[in-house]
Order: C-alpha cells, then sequence, then structure tokens
C-alpha cells in the first residue's frame, strides 16, 4: 500500500512506497466494471531510494512548494517556498510558464524526482460506509456497489478508492468500517495535463485531509487523547476534518468562510453614515469593492499588507475589525459546535 508523507506548512504530498496499510490517497484509480480490477491511471514509477520528492500546492494568490528526501526511516524537510502569482491567471499560457520556471528552478538537477500535485478536497466525495466482513478479496466489489447505492456516483466519470479503517461490530454482527471516496476524472485530468505541458509529469495527486492523516499516523503530531480536529477556512467554503487515533472519521463542508468576512466588511465600508471616519477624504463608499475589503481583512493578520491613509478602513482599529467580522466568525463556530455534535451523537465504532 502506498504511503504519503507531508510536511505541516503544506499538508499535502509525497509518495513512498511501503508494505502493509497506508493512509488513503487519490492514486487515480477506477472501476471500469465492478468485477474488474482497479486500473491504475498513473503508469509513472517510482522508488524512495535516493528520491527528491517535491509537493506543489496551487492556491488562489501563490504555489507553495516543499522538496523532501527520506533518509533511513525519516523523513528530511529540504527545502519550502511561497511564491506568488503577481496576478498571473491560472489556466492562461502566462501561468504555465510561469510553473514551468518555478518548479524547475525549485526541483534543481537531481535526476529523481517524485512530484505530487494537490487538488482541491471539495471535488471529492469521501464517505465512511459499514459493509459486510466479507473476505478482503470481496471488499473491493463489495465497496464498489454499496458506493453505487449510497454516493450515485458514475464510475465513467469519476474513479474510486478506499481503505479499510477497521474492524468493527454492530448490533453483534463484524463488519468492516471503510472509507471510500470518488473524485471526477475530468478535474483530475485538468490537474494532471498542467503537469504535462511544463514537462514534469506527476506522480500521484493527493488532498489536505489526507496528508494530515499521514502526519498524525507518521507522528509528526502526537495525539494528546487520540483525537485530533483540523479547520480549514477557504474564500467560499471551510470543512472541519476529525480524525482519531490517525485515521480520518468524519469530514464535513460548511457554506461559510472568509468571503463572509469579507462582505461584512463592505457592507461596513459601504454605509454611508460611517463615511467621514472610514474612508478616505472625498471617497465614495458606492466604490469600494471586494479586494479593498479583503485587503483590510487580512491587515489583521501580522503577515498581511499595511493599510495606508489612502485605504478604506485605514482608521479602524484591531478590535473594530474584529466587531464588524463576529458575526460571521460566529456562524462559522456554531456550525463546528454542530459538527462536533454530531460526531458525539453517532459514536464513531471504538478501535
Amino acid at each position: 500500500m502506498d504511503d504519503i508523507t507531508s510536511t505541516e506548512k503544506l499538508l499535502d504530498l509525497i509518495r513512498s512506497k511501503k508494505s502493509g496499510s497506508g493512509p488513503p490517497l487519490l492514486r487515480g484509480k477506477s472501476f471500469p466494471a465492478p468485477r474488474h480490477s482497479i486500473q491504475a491511471a498513473f503508469k509513472k514509477k517510482t522508488t524512495a531510494r535516493n528520491m527528491i520528492h517535491v509537493g506543489v500546492d496551487i492556491g488562489h494568490e501563490c504555489i507553495r512548494l516543499v522538496k523532501t528526501e527520506k533518509i533511513g526511516s525519516r523523513w528530511d524537510l529540504i527545502d519550502y517556498q511561497k511564491i506568488p502569482f503577481n496576478h498571473i491567471q491560472k489556466g492562461t499560457p502566462e501561468f504555465i510558464d510561469f510553473l514551468r520556471v518555478e518548479l524547475k528552478r525549485f526541483c534543481g538537477d537531481f535526476n529523481k524526482i517524485s512530484i505530487w500535485a494537490i487538488m482541491s478536497a471539495a471535488n471529492v466525495n469521501l464517505r465512511h460506509i459499514k459493509i459486510p466482513k466479507v473476505p478482503k478479496n470481496q471488499i473491493e466489489n463489495t465497496v464498489f456497489w454499496t458506493m453505487k447505492r449510497e454516493a450515485s456516483f458514475n464510475e465513467k466519470e469519476s474513479v474510486l478508492d478506499y481503505e479499510v479503517v477497521e474492524e468493527i461490530t454492530e448490533g453483534g454482527t463484524p463488519k468492516w468500517f471503510i472509507m471510500a471516496y470518488t473524485a471526477p476524472i475530468r478535474e483530475i485530468e485538468t490537474v494532471k495535463n498542467r503537469f504535462v505541458k511544463i514537462g514534469l509529469p506527476l506522480n500521484g495527486i493527493s488532498i489536505v485531509p489526507f496528508a494530515i492523516q499521514n502526519i498524525l499516523r507518521t507522528g509528526w503530531i502526537t495525539e494528546s487523547d487520540g483525537h485530533v480536529a483540523t479547520l480549514f477556512i477557504g474564500n467560499a467554503f471551510s470543512r472541519i476534518d476529525i480524525f482519531r487515533n490517525g485515521n480520518l472519521i468524519m469530514t464535513r463542508g460548511i457554506k461559510n468562510g472568509i468571503n463572509s468576512m469579507v462582505e461584512a466588511l463592505l457592507e461596513a465600508l459601504r454605509d454611508p453614515s460611517q463615511a467621514n471616519t472610514l474612508l478616505p477624504e472625498h471617497q465614495d463608499p458606492s466604490g469600494i469593492d471586494m479586494e479593498q475589503a479583503r485587503k483590510v481583512l487580512v491587515s489583521l493578520s501580522p503577515d498581511g499588507e499595511v493599510l495606508t491613509e489612502k485605504d478604506p478602513g485605514y482608521s479602524l482599529n484591531e478590535q473594530q475589525k474584529f466587531d464588524i467580522i463576529l458575526p460571521a466568525l460566529q456562524r462559522l463556530v456554531r456550525q463546528i459546535e454542530l459538527t462536533f455534535e454530531r460526531y458525539n451523537e453517532k459514536k464513531a465504532p471504538a478501535a
């Protein structure tokens, strides 16, 4: 079984070959028919020996690159870079050229390189299912038909992969507790082709929750009581993942994120009654846009750009900014609380 290793900063990446069970990953496998074995979509084979592993995360405004090497049984971080796009549009020839130059510069002159990229977890349908404790050679088929029934996925349009998390007992009957997931072939091909165009084909694709799971399984992060929850806050949506004993047990998407906070700031900046105090002199409140409001939000971060006197919201202190976005934060917190409540109610199978 393949293992992914990753760094805490990128929460993605790397593939190594190990025997025994390992974390799940988008290995590009699909079921052409329920009685056929899984077919590998990635044909490029690599080994972990003397190999440099490079991970690529293409975000909204920058790319993040990580370089690691396996020394004995330990993975060492060699290099890490965060490179802004400088307003280059993704999907354009200019972006492909930018990615080619930066990635080849980062990879250097190493002959053996394994490259992994991250794809959005929003494009992956991940479910935890229970199936009868069938013989191991029947698990694949049983997972296929269970996912067909519960997720209604189209095997011609999606890849399907799974991992047996553990054996459980429910109502006195032994069962397999399975993590199964599907991803659209079109999205996978888009990611793959982007790297084919720059002359550096991928060895594989992963998503952030699987990478975090691997960090826990490799012991890079020590769990205090066997439970860990992580929160990702994106622009349009957020996601909370719950892990137990190194296994991803629950994941939930939340339709609330950074944009909700930006919209709250935009509404405050556009308020005519506040124009004299929140806006530069003679600036029309109706002319304030999302990017200007986002800049106010980012200024809350120690790494964010400092506002100038010409920027809307310059007169706001940190507490005032926080008070404006507080309702959006409270909605997000409430969804997190509901997720924990749901997790406790479901009483996920004990290890």
